[in-house]
């Protein structure tokens, strides 16, 4: 009799603990799919950075004070591999002149620094919600830089032994409904400060 109500008891626990995990389970599916990013999603940023200091460097060794800076204007393409991970590319361009006129010609010329950045990057999202998205990436890739002057001729590279790009950033999108919201970060690397528009699909 004993064994009988044993067994029993022990059969009502294990039925009632698989209930237990199955409904956790449950719950958290629920949870994932309520959230704003998931797997599958794929994500695009278009974003505009501050400040370029290479415009703060070219104003100091001028003199000049109206000087034209892009600043940095960049997007970040994501594709979301699992609810928590996601992997793709970031590309900023960032140009800074001025416009001088030649003392013996008289002519006027452009004369400036000009940074172009792809890099492959990786981003991990946690705390997700209905609408707020965090997460910390980063991210290494190839830059390009060049000073130009129109008015000597000047035209070069920046010689870097290693064209090598890095980005270490904090950033959040929030999103207003399935498709479109809003993006910023911080990080170094590239613009101290980015924000602007996102999409997803």
């Amino acid at each position: 009799m004993h064994k009988i109500i044993t067994v029993i008891a022990l059969g009502a626990f294990l039925f009632c603990g698989k209930q237990s995990v199955l409904a956790q389970s449950q719950n958290n599916q629920e949870f994932v799919s309520n959230n704003c990013i998931k797997n599958g999603d794929f994500i695009i940023d278009a974003s505009y950075g501050w400040p370029y200091f290479n415009a703060l460097f070219l104003t100091a060794a001028t003199g000049y004070q109206r000087v034209r800076n892009t600043n940095h204007i960049g997007g970040r393409a994501e594709y979301m591999v699992s609810d928590n991970l996601g992997i793709g590319a970031e590309f900023t361009y960032a140009d800074v002149s001025i416009r001088y006129q030649d003392g013996l010609t008289g002519n006027y010329y452009n004369a400036g620094i000009l940074k172009v950045r792809a890099l492959a990057r990786i981003n991990y999202h946690f705390g997700t919600s209905k609408n707020f998205d965090p997460y910390v990436g980063g991210g290494i890739g190839y830059k390009y830089s060049r000073v130009y002057d129109q008015g000597s001729g000047a035209d070069d590279e920046f010689l870097l032994p290693f064209p090598v790009s890095t980005r270490l950033a904090l950033g959040a999108r929030f999103f207003f409904d399935d498709t479109f919201g809003l993006n910023a970060e911080i990080g170094l690397g590239g613009p101290l400060v980015a924000a602007g528009l996102t999409v997803k699909f």
